[in-house]
């Protein structure tokens, strides 16, 4: 009988096939760990959404009030908008109806109103603490 060398043999395939496959099962392990969150993300993202919601509607409002812990807005089309905290979130009310959650992981938050000026400052569970000026537009008062 004459050998070839040319080729593969059955075993070399299986183990190349194996070592495929292990590869295969441990890539999307090695993904998820390379791109973990570490949750800070998520709340620099919900806090953003927060400021340029609320700075939004406070500058369309035709009238502010503000008692300490809630913030009370009403807007150009009539609607009572209402900012509170509730638990350890800040809530977001329309008309006295909805929970719209705005804001996780609120320890205490403080409002003021100074003329046109309204002043929001907030404590997270984790000790941060984050204050914000909005302002109304000048015909809005």
């Amino acid at each position: 009988m004459v050998r070839s060398e040319k080729g593969f043999t059955l075993i070399e395939v299986l183990i190349t096939l194996m070592v495929v496959l292990v590869l295969i099962g441990l890539l999307p392990s090695l993904m998820v760990a390379s791109v973990r969150p570490t949750g800070l993300d998520y709340q620099l993202e919900e806090e953003q959404l927060f400021h340029s919601l609320l700075s939004r509607e406070v500058r369309g409002a035709t009238a502010v009030v503000a008692n300490g812990k809630q913030l009370t807005l009403t807007s150009a089309m009539g609607d009572t908008i209402l900012y509170e905290q509730y638990g350890n979130v800040l809530r977001r009310r329309v008309n006295g109806a909805g929970h719209e959650v705005v804001l996780q992981k609120v320890k205490t938050i403080k409002v003021l109103v100074q003329g046109q000026r309204v002043i929001v400052t907030i404590e997270f569970s984790n000790g941060s603490k984050k204050e914000e000026m909005y302002y109304q537009m000048e015909g809005a008062a």
